[in-house]
């Protein structure tokens, strides 16, 4: 319940309960949750209080109005906020993150990854990433051999941030260029039984402290089950 004398508003209280509700299974997705009414009643507030506390967990992407019918529970979405290995922006979500490994082999023949890298002995790495069974991504790892040295093909089921950082090498930055693409004929298959369209595709560079280049990834995200919280400042005069 909630207390009326608290510092904390009284939308916020309300707000942060029917989070609560949903996590706990009391509305599951694709539910229609209480009208307005029906939650004024309960809390013994009005329903301005209550508009307020359902807009704020549309705005957050938990929620979805729907004129006419109700307003229902979304589906989990992962969001990735500034740099997160895909383990821990699904943990984060509360799902449980797979990853399958599909294939690993030497990149030959690609002369612009070599410059940017400074090396021609690089390895193409192509997993597919899951949360709670459900098909989520399909990506494209291209880092230099030597920067994984010995590691073994299992060790690269999981999150590739962590595996680097056990290693010495911390990710501290990363570029990345982001845009919706329709599903490329080769990703039909994979992501056929999620019946997605159109996808949002990543191409992102990550470098260490001193600037490095660590590995370049291309990435293809379900746009539906996937968010990307881009934060932009303006800072002497450039947009960062």
């Amino acid at each position: 319940m909630i207390d009326k004398y608290s510092a904390i508003p009284v939308y916020f209280q309300i707000k942060e309960d029917i989070k609560n509700k949903i996590l706990q299974g009391h509305w599951g997705p694709g539910q229609c949750i209480d009208s307005e009414r029906e939650i004024s009643e309960h809390y013994g507030v009005s329903r301005m209080t209550v508009r307020q506390a359902i807009g704020e967990l549309v705005k957050e992407g938990i929620l979805l109005r729907e004129k006419g019918r109700g307003t229902f529970v979304c589906e989990t979405r992962i969001t990735q906020h500034n740099i997160m290995s895909f383990t821990e922006m699904t943990e984060k979500s509360g799902l449980t993150a797979e990853t399958v490994l599909l294939d690993v082999c030497a990149l030959e023949g690609d002369e612009e990854l070599a410059e940017l890298f400074g090396t021609k002995e690089l390895l193409r790495i192509q997993r597919l990433r899951k949360a709670d069974d459900t098909v989520i991504g399909f990506e494209q790892v291209y880092i230099p051999e030597k920067t994984l040295g010995d590691t073994k093909k299992e060790e690269l089921q999981g999150s590739l941030f962590k595996l680097l950082e056990e290693r010495g090498r911390l990710i501290a930055t990363s570029h990345a260029f982001i845009k919706a693409v329709e599903t490329p004929a080769s990703l039909l298959e994979i992501f056929s039984a999620e019946e997605v369209s159109a996808l949002l595709m990543t191409n992102s560079s990550y470098y260490d402290e001193g600037g490095e280049l660590i590995f370049v990834e291309e990435s293809y995200y379900n746009g539906e089950k996937f968010t990307l919280e881009v934060n932009i400042a303006k800072k002497q005069g450039m947009i960062l």
